[in-house]
């Protein structure tokens, strides 16, 4: 598991340590066992690292650069670092896992927030469901819904 009860933030020129912005961003996330494994490797490597000590040194400002430079070169679009929770919320979702389950891994406050990820899943259902009438049926729902009687 890890556990989330700090934040690191750089403001002002600081780096500083902050407690996370609500109650429900303390929590504690399940991981697979292959990445406790690549986590602890990573950590005997470290040189005389204490419990108050960053496990990566990297600024965001580094990673975004990275990530663009990333992007560029595989030829699609660049992303922010903040677009990787929500796909990863978004592919929790289309997995079948509930709102309550995946709010209590992200820290969501509120499911409802949680559920505003939910229209992906929505989404792809919908068009999944149009290209089937349309091949199938050869006309739209809406064509069926909105035929007039003879």
């Amino acid at each position: 598991t890890v556990t989330i009860n700090k934040t690191f933030q750089h403001l002002k020129g600081r780096d500083l340590i902050t407690d996370p912005k609500t109650p429900k961003s303390n929590r504690v996330i399940r991981i697979p066992d292959f990445l406790v494994k690549e986590i602890q490797d990573y950590i005997a490597q470290l040189y005389a690292i204490t419990p108050e000590d960053r496990l990566f040194a990297v600024s965001k400002n580094q990673l975004t650069r990275e990530m663009a430079r990333a992007s560029k070169a595989a030829g699609v679009k660049k992303i922010r670092i903040h677009d990787l929770r929500h796909t990863h919320i978004s592919q929790l979702i289309e997995m079948g896992f509930s709102a309550v389950a995946i709010g209590d891994r992200v820290g969501h406050e509120s499911v409802d927030i949680t559920y505003h990820y939910a229209h992906l899943k929505m989404s792809v259902f919908l068009i999944f469901m149009r290209t089937f009438f349309i091949k199938k049926f050869r006309y739209t729902p809406q064509q069926r819904c909105c035929k007039s009687k003879k």
